[in-house]
């Protein structure tokens, strides 16, 4: 029973309340260092919940997210426009609805559609931002965003990886590392004394992490 609340109370957790949050942030620098994060940390691709691919095709990034379970996201960057989808394995959509929100995403956005890797058959919601945006969209219209408060908030991804990684580590890295901050050797040592920057030099290139140039 308790193994049971506390996971419907880490689901709840990482529940985003408004999707405009995401505006406060530089969403694809933030799912870079989830990925670099997830690198230092968990040096088997196949176990780490975060990843980034800077260069996924011509002009595009794509950030994903899959816990193992079934649950997942993936977020596409493309002439500085932004799609994504959730998929709760909880709260599925059917194919109709499915259908019926894909036909109203802007037709920028729709080589999101055309790629077999972010299995869209899985979908709960979609949420995207056009350039010329002021403001993120999502349809259905939530009112919440499962999985996205992992990009907002430090703290849910210290909980998460304390809880998944059982070990403890230094937080204030954390906290440098989600904020961007350049890589260095006594960072990486403070979160896996196993590591040395230099093992994470393909992990780095895939992931484009480069604070020192931004």
């Amino acid at each position: 029973m308790i193994e049971i609340l506390l996971k419907i109370f880490m689901e709840n957790l990482f529940k985003l309340k408004d999707i405009n949050l995401l505006s406060n942030i530089d969403i694809k620098k933030r799912l870079k260092s989830l990925a670099m994060l997830d690198a230092i940390l968990c040096p088997e691709w196949e176990y780490r919940y975060f990843s980034f691919n800077n260069s996924w095709d011509k002009d595009e990034s794509m950030a994903s997210m899959r816990d193992g379970e079934g649950n997942e996201y993936f977020i596409l960057f493309k002439n500085e426009n932004i799609i994504g989808k959730v998929f709760e394995k909880k709260h599925p959509l059917s194919d109709l609805q499915r259908e019926e929100i894909f036909k109203k995403i802007p037709k920028t956005l729709n080589s999101f559609f055309s790629e077999v890797a972010f299995s869209l058959e899985d979908t709960t919601f979609i949420f995207w931002k056009e350039r010329k945006d002021e403001k993120w969209f999502s349809l259905p219209s939530n009112k919440e965003f499962s999985y996205l408060g992992y990009i907002y908030i430090a703290k849910l991804y210290i909980t998460w990886a304390k809880e998944y990684y059982e070990v403890d580590f230094d937080e204030k890295t954390i906290q440098e590392i989600f904020n961007y901050s350049p890589l260095t050797e006594a960072r990486v040592q403070k979160l896996n004394k196993t590591l040395c920057l230099d093992d994470l030099k393909e992990d780095i290139k895939e992931i484009g992490y480069c604070p020192d140039q931004a």
